[in-house]
């Protein structure tokens, strides 16, 4: 169009000016090109843009300042990425938190012969959400503050922060008037405690995560866990002391049903595995308690794999959605208008599994129904809540005190001599 424009300005000169004129048009068309891509390029080396693909699909970096509880000065860091496609203002945008010995790698997973197939990220945000994927603290590029101060508690407090800064439009400069949490597996645990204590938030999927646990496949993982120094893979990183990590070669009996998952996944899955802090290990199960998850005032979206080893045994059936709600409803109020998918054949981490499209599209569609993908955008299937919402003061009541009681009972249910699903 550009090219045309200035070719038709050429033919008002003679047929030797015209050369001319088409010669410096073309020049200029290329020296245009080659500016937006040193532009580009720029803004890539500055970190205000760190990709775009293709149908406007654009990914930028981002920081967030964050303190480990309301009495601490915002002395950590939180990094994330905001991805979107086209326009962003007015979008819906999901937070994405991962587990443990993860990183936010896990909701944009991609092997070099396939960019999309197991990217979360990817698939809602081209469903017309936005999404904020953050590494934990103590985890990816995020800061590693001493190992026994990163816990259930401090991390839900970080996620909150990061709830506001999108609120407030600190992330993106552009603020967002909904938005889902979504989470897995450990980071479901604090992001339950998120939802209880702060809110903040218009849903939440929890993945990979029930309230009753199989005592077998998490002491298989609690038998993987060595502390990060002896993994030649952390071994540069000055660590702090208390970090662990999965033993080489360990995590596909822990994460995956082999069965239904590319052996290419599971190996790639060995290289981008991250670190875990003993604080996380001491305080996993404080999202699990009753009085945490009855406290909830948005609709919950529960979503494991089949043959999740941590979740499912012959006694704890995750056979069919009607199985997770048997298990779980009695662990939630009404007013989360609770509902499950199960992803067929999948193991713990249902983004890698061959099948995960048909979660990511379930995913999508409870967030229409419940959320919405905007401002513009009403949930088609609103959940009918009848009673009305606590204030955050009240939910805020969930204090430091009362963990203390739900974390002192987890000890006794829980040790790490007897029950190793504290190292989840």
């Amino acid at each position: 169009m550009m090219i045309s424009v200035r070719y038709g300005f050429c033919s008002q000169f003679g047929e030797r000016s015209q050369f001319k004129c088409r010669k410096k048009s073309a020049a200029w068309v290329l020296y245009t090109i080659l500016a937006l891509t040193v532009l580009l390029f720029q803004l890539v080396l500055q970190g205000r843009v760190t990709s775009v693909f293709a149908d406007s699909l654009t990914c930028q970096p981002a920081t967030v300042p964050v303190a480990l509880s309301e009495n601490q000065p915002a002395s950590y860091h939180i990094k994330g990425t905001l991805c979107w496609q086209n326009r962003l203002q007015g979008k819906t945008v999901q937070l994405l938190v991962h587990g443990f010995t993860y990183n936010r790698v896990y909701w944009d997973f991609t092997l070099p012969s396939d960019s999309v197939t197991y990217s979360y990220m990817q698939h809602v945000v081209t469903a017309g959400y936005a999404t904020f994927a953050l590494d934990l603290l103590g985890a990816g590029a995020s800061d590693h503050p001493p190992a026994p101060d990163v816990t259930m508690d401090t991390n839900a407090y970080s996620i909150f922060q990061v709830i506001q800064a999108l609120r407030s439009g600190s992330i993106g400069g552009n603020p967002f008037s909904k938005v889902i949490l979504v989470a897995h597996s450990a980071g479901s645990d604090t992001s339950l405690l998120e939802g209880a204590r702060y809110g903040g938030v218009d849903g939440l999927i929890i993945t990979g995560l029930l309230h009753e646990l199989s005592p077998l496949g998490i002491a298989h993982l609690g038998g993987t866990l060595i502390p990060a120094q002896l993994d030649s893979q952390f071994q540069n990183s000055n660590l702090p002391l208390g970090y662990v990590t999965t033993r080489p070669g360990t995590r596909a009996s822990s994460f995956f049903n082999v069965a239904d998952t590319d052996s290419a996944v599971i190996q790639q899955d060995e290289v981008d595995k991250d670190v875990g802090a003993d604080g996380q290990v001491a305080t996993f199960g404080d999202g699990l308690e009753p009085l945490v998850s009855r406290r909830l005032q948005v609709p919950v979206l529960l979503a494991v794999g089949e043959d999740d080893a941590f979740l499912c045994t012959i006694t704890l059936s995750c056979v069919s959605s009607s199985d997770i709600l048997v298990r779980e409803q009695s662990f939630y109020g009404s007013q989360t208008c609770l509902e499950a998918f199960v992803l067929a054949n999948a193991g713990h981490d249902i983004n890698l599994h061959l099948n995960s499209n048909l979660w990511y599209d379930s995913a999508i569609d409870w967030s229409n129904r419940r959320v919405g993908s905007s401002s513009e955008q009403s949930p088609t299937q609103p959940c009918d809540r009848n009673l009305v919402t606590k204030p955050l003061s009240e939910r805020r009541e969930l204090s430091i005190l009362q963990l203390s009681s739900v974390r002192a009972k987890n000890e006794n249910k829980w040790t790490r001599n007897n029950h190793p699903g504290k190292t989840f």
